[in-house]
């Protein structure tokens, strides 16, 4: 969507050097009868940005919310929720790996959540960098992480600096909540059951909290669910 913005924008600006070029006067005749001279230069020019910000206000309008850090938040929430369900979720299977030892398989599942679940507090809200990461990963003494481990880590974190700094720079204010019950089935609309846990289990806890805007959910918590007890 900022792409189009961009995108209007230097065809604007390009206009605007052009229209800039010396060019023969055109001369002006009074045979019309209308007392109207020629538009000029400047005149297109300030049309072609009208025309830029009415198509901005249509796209904000569209879109439901009120103005373009609206959108920005938008974005960053997608940010977020990607980070947490492929990066860091890649980061926790490395880390699972490494601590597993004779841990039986269905164990892996809750474990490798709560250890996302950490991540979020390390690096979207503790500001990690890459070097507490690798070591984090490599805590459990089996030896240096691979380079594609290192990758993988280094990717991680480049989305949440992303993240903290499009957070830090905005001027409404997001936060993150995760006012889930625990020990409750999951009610219909107070969160989104992690990949692989059922819609209608039991909160065991919360992944990864509620990216929220002035009272505006943009991203629901991600909730780690259990089967009922039969």
């Amino acid at each position: 969507m900022f792409r189009w913005f961009r995108a209007l924008a230097t065809v604007a600006d390009t206009r605007d050097h052009v229209l800039q070029l010396q060019v023969p006067p055109v001369p002006v005749t009074g045979g019309s009868g209308t007392g109207e001279s020629p538009a000029g230069p400047a005149d297109e020019l300030t049309e072609l940005r009208a025309e830029v910000a009415d198509l901005r206000s249509r796209v904000v309008a569209l879109s439901g919310v009120s103005d373009e850090d609206d959108l920005v938040h938008d974005n960053l929430a997608e940010l977020y929720h990607n980070l947490v369900t492929q990066q860091l979720r890649e980061v926790a299977r490395l880390r699972w790996g490494r601590i597993r030892r004779d841990r039986p398989v269905t164990d892996g599942p809750m474990a490798q959540a709560r250890l996302v679940r950490d991540l979020v507090g390390l690096i979207v809200t503790g500001g990690a960098d890459e070097g507490d990461l690798i070591r984090w990963l490599a805590s459990d003494g089996t030896g240096d992480p691979t380079d594609a481990d290192r990758r993988t880590v280094e990717g991680a974190c480049v989305q949440a600096r992303r993240l903290r700094a499009g957070i830090a720079t905005s001027v409404k204010v997001a936060m993150f909540a995760e006012d889930v019950p625990r020990g409750k089935p999951l009610a219909e609309g107070a969160g989104r059951p992690w990949p692989g846990c059922p819609a209608d289990g039991t909160v065991a806890f919360v992944v990864a909290p509620a990216y929220v805007l002035r009272g505006r959910v943009l991203t629901e918590p991600l909730v780690f669910t259990e089967v009922h007890a039969a």
